[in-house]
């Protein structure tokens, strides 16, 4: 799956799914949406908090919900989030597990 980014934000905000990880880095990307599932774990998203457009940070995550099922949980807390903030640093898509 790939998401693209669009909009103002999007130098500091993207999608490791259709970029590399290696491209437009800068060091200030230090938070990170990750997922885990079945077939391993994956970078969904890397973003600096203090400048990323969150209204897009959390529409990827609405649209990743929506498609795969996964829902998003506080690595730091591991309670469920409901709306990502600029406070949430490592977040962690978790897809459900069938029969679970």
């Amino acid at each position: 799956m790939q998401y693209e980014l669009q909009g103002p934000n999007t130098a500091h905000c993207f999608s490791a799914g259709n970029l590399p990880l290696t491209s437009r880095r800068s060091p200030n990307m230090n938070a990170k949406i990750l997922t885990f599932s079945s077939n391993g774990d994956k970078t969904l998203l890397e973003y600096d908090p203090a400048t990323a457009d969150m209204e897009e940070v959390n529409n990827v995550i609405a649209e990743y919900e929506a498609q795969t099922g996964a829902q998003p949980f506080d690595m730091a807390t591991g309670e469920r989030i409901e709306k990502i903030t600029r406070e949430h640093n490592e977040i962690l898509m978790v897809d459900p597990i069938a029969g679970g």
